[in-house]
């Protein structure tokens, strides 16, 4: 049996916010973030005018039970529902102000031995932080640092230059 809701409270300043997500999910390159985002402000844009959850299922090819979730979502949150919600697992050691406050200075002097550019592993090895952490907080402040040092390719012998044999 089809799932009926109550109609969904909304403003047209909330549709047009809705719309914008919707568009900036849309755009070719966006994260995946934003085009979840998209996809549950198609689900509520779509749900606004239809009160059976089956029927806006069907017509977005999506579970209704999705449906039936970002439905909800938005009707006890509003937008801010439509978010991802917090997951579980560690919380970074250091925070994104602690790790301002070493790495953005440091960035500013030179770096140490003959190195053109800083890299994750010099900045680690600067603070004793994990190399990891500050890769982590580089790509989210889209700091471009050095990659690891790169092995150089030794030339073998190929295919066309191997002697032959002529008996």
């Amino acid at each position: 049996m089809a799932r009926i809701s109550p109609p969904l409270v909304y403003s047209p300043k909330e549709i047009r916010a809705l719309s914008r997500l919707l568009k900036q999910g849309e755009r070719t390159g966006a994260s995946t973030a934003s085009i979840n985002l998209a996809k549950r402000c198609q689900i509520v844009l779509a749900c606004i005018g239809k009160h059976r959850t089956d029927q806006v299922a069907q017509d977005l090819h999506c579970n209704t039970l999705t449906v039936h979730k970002w439905r909800e979502r938005y009707r006890q949150h509003g937008i801010k529902g439509l978010d991802d919600a917090p997951r579980r697992g560690r919380r970074h050691r250091y925070t994104d102000e602690q790790l301002d406050k070493l790495i953005v200075p440091l960035l500013k002097q030179e770096p140490p031995l003959e190195r053109k550019r800083w890299s994750g592993t010099l900045l680690a090895q600067s603070y004793g932080v994990p190399a990891h952490t500050i890769w982590r907080f580089c790509r989210k402040r889209q700091i471009k640092i050095a990659a690891f040092p790169r092995r150089s390719k030794t030339k073998g012998i190929g295919k066309g230059s191997r002697k032959t044999r002529s008996s």
